[in-house]
């Protein structure tokens, strides 16, 4: 009896040109897990088929692995939603932050912009990180 081979390979460069760079791990993770347990359900010997049992926890597995996927997917969007929120309630007034250097400098905040999925404060001639923001003040009016 032939036996086809699997067709469900993942590559590393394919995994790499669908996802941000911080990703990729987690991604290939997530497929090469997926992809296994398709390859093996298909590949089952037909004279000892998995038990019933089996199957259904196999199609847990991959559905939490796909809610899990998902999940964080919203997450993200959640915290970068509430970064954006933050940040502009920050505008027009005055924040404490330390520079690349460690010091302690301040200055008003002028616009919010993203920069690499991070929320950045436009504060005088510098960008500022929201995790760098030590102090928040009302402007000078």
């Amino acid at each position: 009896m032939p036996v086809s081979e699997v067709s469900n390979s993942i590559s590393i460069d394919s995994a790499k040109s669908r996802t941000e760079p911080g990703k990729q791990a987690a991604q290939l993770e997530a497929e090469a897990f997926m992809a296994m347990l398709l390859a093996q359900m298909r590949n089952q010997n037909p004279f000892e088929p998995m038990k019933e049992n089996e199957m259904i926890s196999q199609m847990a597995q991959m559905n939490s692995v796909q809610e899990l996927k998902n999940l964080s997917e919203t997450m993200k969007e959640l915290s970068r939603s509430n970064g954006l929120l933050s940040a502009a309630a920050m505008m027009g007034k005055v924040v404490s932050f330390k520079d690349a250097y460690g010091t302690l400098m301040e200055s008003l905040v002028e616009s919010v912009v993203v920069e690499n999925n991070d929320v950045m404060l436009v504060a005088g001639d510098a960008l500022v990180k929201l995790a760098d923001v030590v102090a928040v003040r009302k402007g000078e009016n």
